[in-house]
């Protein structure tokens, strides 16, 4: 992605947690979704899924593969930005996703930056790319729950 790609991730992940604070009944809504603010946040769904790679994830970078951290963040953005589960798009995500879980449960994600910090093992696998897979993982968790239809997740929720 270049700069400006990133700048409206960015910006459709930002905007996608307002809408997501403004479906909450239990608090006043911080922000009012005006026409424009809709119409940004279906420009920037129809982007962010017309980034999405042959392999049905995202990159983080152009030069990269589809990975789950990307495409955990990108499917959850998509989904609360207001993409249905069963769009064409998030199913592909959603595939993506299954198809690159390790047998642990967990997704690995190789990390980017210089090790300049002193390594300790936390626990979680993955070794020196545990912090990244760790984040990953979580994401990818995030956009698979929100793959559930709400009627099954609520009766899960109730048991």
């Amino acid at each position: 992605m270049n700069s400006i790609a990133v700048r409206v991730f960015i910006a459709l992940v930002a905007v996608a947690a307002l809408c997501a604070a403004n479906s909450s009944k239990a608090q006043k809504p911080p922000v009012a979704v005006t026409p424009p603010l809709a119409a940004a946040v279906d420009k920037g769904a129809k982007w962010l899924a017309s980034v999405q790679g042959a392999d049905g994830g995202w990159a983080q970078l152009r030069a990269l593969p589809s990975d789950a951290y990307a495409t955990g963040v990108a499917l959850y953005a998509l989904r609360q930005a207001g993409s249905s589960p069963k769009d064409a798009a998030y199913q592909r995500g959603v595939r993506f996703l299954l198809s690159s879980q390790r047998d642990d449960g967990s997704w690995y994600v190789p990390s980017r930056s210089p090790k300049v910090q002193p390594y300790f093992q936390s626990g979680f696998p993955h070794n020196h790319d545990q912090w990244i897979s760790a984040a990953a993982t979580s994401w990818a968790t995030a956009a698979l729950a929100e793959a559930v239809e709400p009627a099954r997740n609520a009766a899960s929720l109730s048991k």
